[in-house]
């Protein structure tokens, strides 16, 4: 009974590592295929190389170089150009490791929710179908050059505040309720969509909480709320030190404010015509 149950073990691992290994190949072949084919050389995508390399010579946000969404994407892709240069492949690198991120959280979500084959299966379309293909005239609608890079760091956020509220709703430790917060706090500071997706999911996984009749600590609600202020809190602190505290609180809640208190939306024909 024992060596059946090993033998079945060996055999999932080896069948897990194989499909591991032709999820890599593929997306291999399609980054082999669309090589520098990513962005659209004209349109878009200049802004996201524009405003890391301004923040990245000193420049602040909103106040010198304006942008539509949170500060949390741009300072990041600043950060890496301080770190290693400005350049398209050096922002490229970066995309490529933030998607593999999100393939291995995917991965994770899958196969604990309907196991091995669906894990594998959810990759493979994600991968093929989404990872690296054009589908229109416009290029940017891809993880490795996409159109705004908060919606690919936005993806990976959601993903893992998914994967900390599994942990959560398990067993809501100090330690998860403050990863919680964390997750949710950073779609904060990185576009209303990505707001809208955290809070539902959040409001979900409070409910299924609360239906387990489990009592939940009060230090750690204390701890899930003072972590979801975080990011909002540091990037205050950063613009206050630049620009006066009212444009540093507007500059920190730039993600929301710009959808629900201003116009800037609703008021171009172009964006009625998306919404």
């Amino acid at each position: 009974m024992d060596l059946s149950a090993a033998h079945e073990r060996r055999k999932d691992r080896w069948w897990e590592l194989g499909g591991l290994a032709a999820i890599l190949g593929l997306a291999v072949f399609y980054l082999r295929l669309s090589w520098l084919k990513w962005p659209d050389p004209t349109i878009d995508f200049g802004r996201e190389l524009y405003i890391p390399w301004r923040l990245a010579q000193g420049d602040i946000l909103y106040r010198d170089v304006d942008d539509f969404y949170g500060p949390f994407s741009q300072y990041f892709n600043a950060s890496i150009f301080r770190v290693f240069g400005p350049g398209l492949l050096t922002l490229v690198t970066t995309n490529l490791i933030v998607f593999a991120a999100i393939c291995a959280v995917l991965y994770s979500l899958f196969r604990t929710a309907w196991g091995l084959v669906a894990a594998q299966f959810s990759l493979f379309v994600f991968v093929s179908v989404f990872g690296f293909a054009q589908y229109v005239g416009i290029g940017n609608a891809n993880y490795a050059a996409p159109y705004a890079h908060e919606t690919t760091h936005g993806m990976l956020v959601c993903l893992l505040l998914v994967w900390s509220l599994l942990r959560w709703w398990r067993n809501a430790t100090w330690l998860n309720s403050a990863w919680c917060g964390l997750g949710l706090g950073l779609s904060a500071v990185l576009k209303p969509e990505i707001m809208l997706a955290a809070a539902v999911v959040t409001s979900v996984a409070l409910v299924l909480r609360f239906r387990t009749g489990a009592r939940v600590p009060r230090r750690n609600w204390v701890a899930l709320g003072v972590s979801s202020l975080l990011p909002t809190a540091a990037f205050f602190v950063y613009f206050a030190f630049h620009v006066s505290p009212v444009a540093a609180f507007s500059s920190a809640c730039h993600a929301w404010l710009t959808a629900t208190t201003t116009s800037r939306y609703v008021a171009e024909s172009i964006q009625l015509a998306f919404l």
